[in-house]
């Protein structure tokens, strides 16, 4: 009893002379050895890092995603047709499955259906060959956007690059915020830049996966563009302009004529609401087509529109599936990018109960 009595005296002595520990910066444990000594031992929390997409192992990957989707579903729960919802950061999506690749055209899990088709040029009265997608998911947070190396580099990739990197189903390029040093550039719920100066149609995607339009014509400096009606805006584009919006045809040539050159022919890409939480990508080769005719392509391919936007073409104009590039341009020519948009699995698999 009186060993005891003097290692517990022990114990409160060097606890007294130990410095105090800000909240939440150390933890402080105490440890009896066999001889009855204490050993005190500090222990700090790891360090906050960040690690380049593509840096860590793929092991390491799909883990922390995992996390990241787990700690989501915790704290919110998702609604009958949410199951699964992904982190408003740029980890990216869940890895996806072959098993749920029903085909070359075609992947279905249970968070994501992605249907994808090609028109050669003589089953178009447009004279070039067409690739598009029908996309439906699960929420909101699968439809997302990436860059090669953070929004706030100008370091660009394909588009197939760039999806491998953040396990995209179905990607396309975005508006190529690299290529120029204004606009309005709001990525994955972060805002990087806010110098509006190009009359653009801008493309606001808010936290419901809902597209709005800001008119180029409108005095977007002053307008809250990180809001629409009180809901968060996630993504909000610097190109266009937009073509339709509730089914009707709202082109305005004027949006930026430089910019689109829209009596031109020429290859492009454009991504369309249709639905809630169900959207369309189509993009165009060789010589391409106007951006009438985009609007008349929308609206044979679709029933409902409702909202249609354009986003870069030329040869940035690319449409990835499970990881490889399936619109190749003339020659196989693909130009490197800085940014795609990109519809994501949030099926964890073997971790789903």
């Amino acid at each position: 009893m009186k060993r005891i009595c003097l290692a517990l005296c022990a114990i409160l002595i060097t606890l007294s002379l130990m410095p105090m520990t800000a909240c939440g910066s150390g933890n402080v444990v105490v440890t009896i050895q066999k001889s009855g000594s204490p050993q005190v031992q500090t222990s700090q929390p790891p360090e906050h890092t960040h690690t380049p997409i593509g840096h860590e192992t793929e092991e390491k990957q799909v883990h922390a995603r995992q996390e990241a989707v787990s700690a989501v579903n915790q704290e919110e729960v998702p609604g009958p047709e949410s199951p699964y919802k992904l982190p408003l950061d740029e980890t990216g999506g869940m890895p996806f499955q072959d098993t749920f690749a029903q085909d070359p055209m075609t992947y279905d899990d249970p968070t994501i259906h992605v249907e994808r088709f090609r028109l050669f040029n003589q089953e178009t009265r447009y004279n070039c060959m067409i690739h598009y997608a029908k996309v439906k998911i699960a929420d909101a947070s699968q439809l997302r956007t990436a860059s090669c190396r953070g929004f706030d580099n100008r370091s660009v990739a394909r588009v197939d690059v760039i999806g491998r990197q953040v396990n995209a189903v179905l990607a396309v390029n975005g508006d190529f915020f690299g290529s120029h040093r204004d606009g309005y550039i709001l990525r994955q719920g972060t805002v990087y830049r806010d110098r509006i100066e190009r009359k653009c149609d801008l493309l606001l995607i808010d936290e419901d996966g809902d597209f709005h339009i800001i008119y180029y014509d409108e005095d977007q400096e002053n307008i809250d563009k990180t809001q629409w009606n009180g809901k968060k805006v996630v993504n909000v584009f610097t190109f266009g302009p937009a073509l339709i919006v509730n089914d009707e045809v709202v082109l305005n040539e004027f949006a930026d004529p430089a910019h689109a050159d829209a009596p031109g022919k020429g290859a492009r890409t454009c991504i369309v609401q249709t639905g809630h939480l169900e959207y369309m990508v189509i993009t165009c080769r060789e010589l391409g087509v106007s951006l009438q005719d985009m609007v008349s392509l929308v609206q044979d391919l679709t029933e409902h529109v409702v909202c249609a936007y354009m986003l870069d073409g030329g040869f940035s104009s690319q449409l990835a599936f499970m990881g490889r590039l399936v619109n190749k341009i003339a020659d196989d020519h693909a130009r490197p990018v800085t940014d795609i948009v990109y519809f994501a699995s949030a099926w964890p698999g073997d971790t789903a109960e």
